[in-house]
């Protein structure tokens, strides 16, 4: 059959949605070709094109979610500037198409009973009776939940024509069954370049799920507590810009009654093995120097293990030093690691890193982990999912070697998290 005139197997229809068969898609050309349309047809796949950035939407696709994101990003720009048409007709009708939904969700509610919304919900807490499948549930459509936002996020920027750089968002790859969350969006929103930055980063996206898992667990469901899932998080950085765009639509009853719903969803979906969580359990664990040097090792001559006590620095030159190193299990997966450290000098030191170990006279030109206040208790470096081991040095100001006899800085335990 001419693929000109082979439409009919373009889509394959499973359970309720349409997927995208990579596999015939990619034999056409990506050549621009002038097609007539009318408003009406080009606002009908614009209403249409949320679902093809959805990777669970295709089929053979050797697409990551950024090359869908950026395909789906193209698209979008073509239908709304090749032709005479207001990009805000797209953002109407999608709108008006969740709200629709969210509507449905508010008839469905009496008000108390989360199975009124969705049958297959909890009936107590946000993770039910807590068993594998309503926690996977529960973790699901906290991811579920934060990529539907990310996708709002886009699609606000695009739509109004922000000029931000996207870059490639980490939008959670979101169930196999292909359905995302209808979400309420802050139409107030003040879209920046730094939020869609750190929106790029998938740790810190992750993190946010995670917390927001951590909030519901053992919950009642109620809109109040659904609202405060985001309040105790304590995340920094990308992380904690990520987080305040997200809880600033908890208090939404729609958004409330739709993750109801998914909860639902997510629970069919789980008892099928069907579970999308960045959210793996973990366990830390902790080295104490004060009663064990616990094979860590003195680079280059640089401190001293002392029993009660840990490791210290010693003086070499004018300065204090101290520099010690380990090599985790290679089976380890390790999500944190975290130092102990406290000083007798009120000199802020001349150098502080913490990195993945190597040669001790190799270390980064710039810190990754800098020294940020004194007292210095509990510096922590996270993010560290690659490394396979870890160092810590701390060089004192010049002229500047503590008090005798422990020295000027004292590493007293790590603590490291790893995934199991």
């Amino acid at each position: 059959m001419n693929p000109e005139f082979a439409r009919e197997p373009l889509h394959k229809k499973t359970y309720r949605a349409i997927t995208y068969d990579w596999d015939i898609l990619s034999t056409y050309s990506d050549d621009p070709k002038l097609v007539c349309l009318s408003e009406f047809e080009i606002a009908w796949l614009l209403s249409n094109t949320d679902y093809m950035g959805w990777s669970t939407r295709w089929t053979d696709c050797p697409c990551t979610p950024g090359d869908l994101a950026r395909m789906k990003a193209r698209l979008e720009d073509r239908l709304m500037n090749c032709v005479n048409f207001s990009p805000y007709i797209q953002n109407t009708m999608y709108q008006n198409e969740m709200q629709g939904q969210i509507s449905v969700y508010e008839n469905d509610w009496d008000g108390s009973d989360p199975q009124s919304v969705n049958p297959d919900a909890p009936a107590d807490d946000f993770n039910g009776d807590d068993s594998d499948d309503r926690n996977d549930a529960l973790c699901s459509a906290c991811t579920t939940y934060v990529a539907s936002q990310i996708v709002q996020f886009q699609q606000y920027v695009l739509v109004n024509q922000l000029g931000l750089a996207l870059g490639l968002l980490a939008i959670p790859v979101v169930l196999p069954i292909g359905l995302m969350a209808t979400v309420n969006f802050t139409t107030e929103l003040t879209a920046t370049q730094a939020l869609a930055d750190a929106l790029q980063s998938e740790v810190a996206v992750n993190d946010v799920i995670c917390c927001m898992v951590s909030g519901l667990e053992g919950q009642t469901i109620t809109q109040a507590n659904f609202g405060d899932a985001l309040d105790s998080c304590g995340l920094s950085g990308d992380a904690e810009l990520i987080r305040a765009y997200i809880a600033q639509d908890l208090d939404k009853l729609g958004n409330f009654l739709s993750f109801i719903n998914m909860l639902g969803t997510a629970y069919v979906a789980s008892q099928a093995g069907a579970v999308v969580c960045p959210c793996a359990e973990t366990e830390t664990v902790t080295y104490d120097f004060t009663t064990s040097d616990e094979s860590w090792d003195i680079e280059n001559g640089r401190g001293v293990w002392t029993n009660g006590v840990g490791f210290v620095s010693t003086v070499q030159g004018n300065r204090a030093r101290i520099a010690i190193g380990f090599d985790f299990p290679a089976t380890w997966d390790i999500k944190q690691v975290e130092f102990d450290v406290d000083y007798s000098s009120a000199v802020t030191p001349n150098s502080f890193d913490i990195h993945d170990r190597n040669p001790y006279n190799a270390f980064p030109s710039t810190t990754i982990k800098a020294w940020t206040n004194l007292p210095l208790q509990a510096q922590t470096l996270v993010d560290v999912s690659d490394w396979t081991s870890a160092e810590i040095g701390i060089n004192s100001s010049s002229g500047d070697i503590g008090n005798p006899p422990y020295g000027s800085y004292i590493i007293s335990e790590c603590r490291v998290t790893r995934y199991i």
